[in-house]
């Protein structure tokens, strides 16, 4: 008797190991990407904007634009960049169109230049074939500023 119990205690134990580990197999399974979870999927989206914003902030900082003819504006805010796979979106404030259409186009390509490396990655295989901006001025398309 004292051996049957002792078998069926082992099994018993056998059984809860072989479901917790199924259990711990199926939480564990990535959600969308294989190998990278929600929460490390997040952290490199907003890695990637942290990026993105402190890049583009160097380029407003600097304040020069290559034409010596053009003055890029003064006080350019970014107030927010969104980052979705290939596409951007940069929100800035209405100082940035403050100086006419060439000192715009003059800081944007700057600000494009700056931002490339960061979303296609660096050598010959972009992360992405092409890649594509929206440009808002306080939350409206550049062209509604026009």
């Amino acid at each position: 008797m004292y051996m049957q119990t002792k078998h069926i205690l082992i099994l018993i134990a056998a059984a809860i190991l072989v479901f917790a580990g199924v259990f711990l197999f199926l939480n564990d399974r990535p959600a969308t990407d294989p190998g990278i979870r929600d929460d490390e999927q997040e952290e490199q989206t907003s890695s990637v904007e942290d990026q993105v914003r402190t890049e583009v902030e160097k380029v407003l900082a600097q304040g020069t634009l290559p034409n010596p003819s053009l003055e890029m504006p003064k006080n350019i805010k970014l107030l927010s960049v969104n980052v979705d796979e290939n596409q951007v979106t940069l929100n800035f404030s209405k100082e940035i169109v403050s100086n006419g259409r060439d000192a715009f186009e003059a800081t944007f390509s700057l600000v494009a230049n700056a931002v490339h490396p960061i979303i296609q990655g660096e050598g010959q295989d972009p992360r992405y074939p092409e890649m594509g901006f929206i440009i808002l001025v306080d939350g409206k398309p550049v062209s509604d500023e026009e």
